[in-house]
């Protein structure tokens, strides 16, 4: 009966395809805004500066979704509650297209965000559905089909590389992973520092950059959804909110430094930080 039960649940090619469709689906709904700022200023007849409270609500609406949605879904079954934020997002969209004003728009905005956590919902699911030797696998997977959502218009190495990253947590480990990528992230911003007045300095570090990054967060995720079979969601909740609230802390600490000494002070803080956390990550293998 157990055999028969794992059988049912075991994830097919077919389904991980589907869910990482649907994560790249889902998530690029809160950046569609962005290049539509200047078009909604001329058509709710408001200025720029007003039409950007759009995207920041966006963003706002999914770091709260983040927070009060993904504990929910450990309370609950995941796939009644995936469904629902399925729809709710649809009738989100469906707001903000038909929104005959900027407040309206802004509501709109605010429940798109709120409603777009629907992959950092698929992934628990598709660890608690994955055998131990492949889950790194399986969501280097859903990872790649997320972050293609999100870099369509940019540089494609970070969903690339995510199913790669998988694969070396699976093998290795997601530490060995995390430890590789902050070392890749450390030589981009020396890329950076030494290469970035041309072009293709700049090329070379984004898609280090971006490859560390991605690498790096499909390994975390790997590690975190190890953790507790029961509480997937809250943890992934706790992880998410904390990584977008480092995120704007090194975005405001990357502008402060690059107003008061240009690009030299930009790419500092990111050699910083790497080197904080190569050093963290080096205690931490050492304690253990």
């Amino acid at each position: 009966m157990e055999t028969q039960n794992k059988k049912h649940t075991k994830l097919s090619r077919k389904t991980i395809v589907l869910m990482a469709t649907a994560s790249g689906i889902a998530v690029v709904n809160i950046y569609y805004i962005q290049p539509l700022l200047n078009s909604a200023a001329e058509y709710f007849n408001i200025s720029e500066s007003q039409a950007s409270l759009l995207a920041t609500l966006t963003q706002t609406g999914y770091a709260l979704g983040l927070f009060l949605i993904l504990p929910i879904a450990d309370l609950t079954e995941r796939k009644k509650l995936i469904l629902t934020m399925i729809f709710l997002s649809v009738l989100s969209l469906l707001g903000m297209y038909f929104s005959p004003n900027f407040i309206l728009a802004c509501i709109a905005c605010l429940a798109i965000g709120i409603t777009s956590v629907i992959p950092q919902l698929l992934l628990p699911l598709c660890a608690k559905l994955s055998d131990e030797q492949v889950r790194g696998k399986n969501i280097g997977h859903i990872m790649s089909g997320l972050l293609t959502g999100i870099v369509l218009s940019r540089v494609v190495s970070g969903a690339m590389f995510a199913p790669v990253a998988g694969k070396i947590s699976d093998r290795r480990s997601a530490k060995f992973t995390v430890g590789i990528n902050i070392a890749i992230i450390l030589v981009s911003y020396l890329c950076f520092i030494i290469f970035g007045f041309k072009v293709w300095g700049l090329i070379a570090g984004v898609i280090l950059l971006d490859m560390g990054v991605n690498s790096c967060n499909v390994a975390n995720q790997t590690r975190i959804q190890s953790l507790s079979e029961s509480e997937r969601n809250r943890i992934t909740s706790i992880y998410m909110v904390t990584m977008f609230a480092g995120g704007a802390v090194g975005s405001y600490l990357g502008s402060a430094l690059y107003n008061r000494f240009d690009w030299y002070g930009f790419c500092s803080i990111g050699i910083i930080t790497q080197l904080i956390a190569m050093i963290v990550h080096i205690i931490s293998n050492k304690k253990r």
